[in-house]
């Protein structure tokens, strides 16, 4: 199944509250190089749904390193994937990656 991914579109506004969860959910239970965040609106909207999506991601991810199953290092690079690597793996855009290296 290479040629499937989730992408955070919408996720945002429709999981509300539960929004960190479920995106934890997404990261323990599938490939983190699957998972997109990208949004097809403009103007508010999508500084709402960049913030909301960032805050979310943190959350997630601070949960999971707190309880011992990521280092931070490992979680700086799914985030780094989720919000940029992923999409210009997919998308074959010719841009820099994000590295921690």
């Amino acid at each position: 199944m290479s040629n499937v991914r989730a992408e955070l579109n919408w996720v945002a506004f429709l999981a509300g509250l539960d929004y960190p969860n479920l995106l934890g959910k997404w990261i323990d239970g599938m490939p983190n190089d699957r998972i997109l965040y990208g949004t097809d609106g403009g103007g508010l909207y999508c500084a709402l749904h960049d913030m909301l999506t960032r805050e979310a991601l943190a959350e997630a991810l601070e949960l999971r390193i707190r309880k011992g199953f990521l280092s931070e290092r490992i979680a700086l690079e799914i985030a780094a994937k989720i919000l940029r690597n992923n999409a210009i793996d997919t998308y074959r855009m010719d841009l820099p990656k994000f590295s921690f290296s």
